[in-house]
Parts: structure tokens; sequence; C-alpha cells
């Protein structure tokens, strides 16, 4: 896999977890599934790391709030110029084509 294609999937990674039709439950269990190190660029992984933080343990964000934090959540950690229009232009779907789609891009980042 060339680093533009792993890069590429990394971002549809994100991407399917931000979807907003997916489930919180949905992006927690793939949260915990993926370890952080699989994922090769450092601002994806700072993303990743982010949407986790406000995933896992006794708070579980929704869609929206996740959305809404994320932006200021990855700037706070010293990337302030990242692209997160793209990332989260989502098109309208439902929770279980969203869920698939994160299965999706995981089994091509994980294996």
């Amino acid at each position: 896999m060339s680093t533009n294609t792993g890069t590429q999937a990394e971002r549809e990674f994100l991407r399917a977890l931000c979807e907003l039709d997916l489930p919180a439950t949905v992006r927690r269990e793939f949260c915990s599934r993926l370890p952080k190190e699989k994922l090769a660029g450092i601002e994806y992984r700072v993303i990743f790391e982010e949407i986790c933080a406000v995933t896992t343990g006794a708070h579980l964000a929704t869609a929206s709030d996740l959305r809404e934090q994320l932006p200021g959540r990855v700037t706070a950690r010293g990337f302030p110029d990242l692209d997160f229009e793209s990332l989260l232009d989502n098109q309208k779907v439902s929770p279980e084509e969203a869920a698939t789609r994160v299965e999706k891009c995981f089994f091509r980042i994980s294996g």
C-alpha cells in the first residue's frame, strides 16, 4: 500500500467515524478496536485520538457534539490548518450504511 493510498484510507475512516448518522456506540466500538499507532499520519492520529476522547468512557458524545468540538480540540493540540470542512462534509445516510462505511474503512487500515 502506498503512502498516498494509506493516507486516503485513514482520511476515509475518520470521515466515516464523523458521520452524522453513525450511532455513537458504533463509533465507540471502532475507537476501542483500532490502536492509534495504525494511523501513519500524525494529524490523522491526533484527530482519531480526539474522536476517541469524546467517545469513550462515561462521556459518549453525539455525532453533533463531536462535529462541533473536534476542530477546536485538534487545533488546541497544534493542528490549526487542517481541512475540517471536507472531513465533516458527509452526505445523509442511514445509521446502518454509516456503520458499514466505518467497518469497510476500518478493515482497509487495520489489516
